[in-house]
């Protein structure tokens, strides 16, 4: 075996250097999040806290679309927040909606602030993440004319899994991960 050859930023081809600095293109989200959402639910601890793991580098370009691609009224450029920064995208709005239940139901997201506090930590910045993008999707009171009569906000369905699955856990431990969630959210 010979030395270790380091490639160096310079010596990269420019179309590699210009795709890593965008977000990628995902071309079926429904089904990346329903491999997600199994991949989630299941008993094997070992897929469960690498699908932990994966979820917050995958979620913004689940949720996010760069901006030129989408140009729908579900779509929306993210406000300004204080909680986090954004790079420039739209949310795409059926994503999201798809999201947030296929992670946040029993068996998702909130039920691993439960486990082990490397799980813990990457289920916190899941739901911040989620709870990020829900907020900055649904903060305008305008949103509710883009999307119609009947049809709940992102941030409405954040706010009740938050409630019912977090804040009336009966594990103790789900219940006291949520409280300080609320602050970072």
């Amino acid at each position: 075996m010979g030395p270790r050859r380091f490639v160096t930023p310079s010596q990269l081809p420019m179309d590699f250097i210009r795709l890593s600095s965008t977000l990628p293109q995902i071309s079926d989200p429904e089904a990346l999040i329903g491999i997600l959402k199994s991949s989630l639910r299941t008993s094997n601890l070992h897929l469960t806290n690498a699908t932990l793991s994966a979820l917050p580098a995958i979620l913004p370009a689940l949720i996010r679309r760069p901006v030129g691609t989408l140009q729908s009224s579900s779509n929306q450029l993210p406000s300004s927040s204080t909680s986090s920064a954004v790079s420039s995208g739209l949310i795409d709005a059926n994503a999201l909606r798809l999201a947030l239940p296929s992670f946040l139901q029993t068996g998702g997201v909130i039920d691993r602030l439960g486990d082990k506090e490397r799980a813990q930590i990457k289920a916190r910045e899941t739901l911040v993440l989620l709870g990020g993008h829900a907020f900055r999707f649904g903060g305008s009171n305008n949103t509710a004319s883009k999307l119609g009569k009947g049809v709940e906000p992102p941030i409405a369905i954040f706010e009740r899994f938050l409630k019912e699955g977090g804040l009336a856990s009966k594990v103790w431990r789900v219940r006291e991960q949520v409280r300080p969630l609320t602050k970072a959210i």
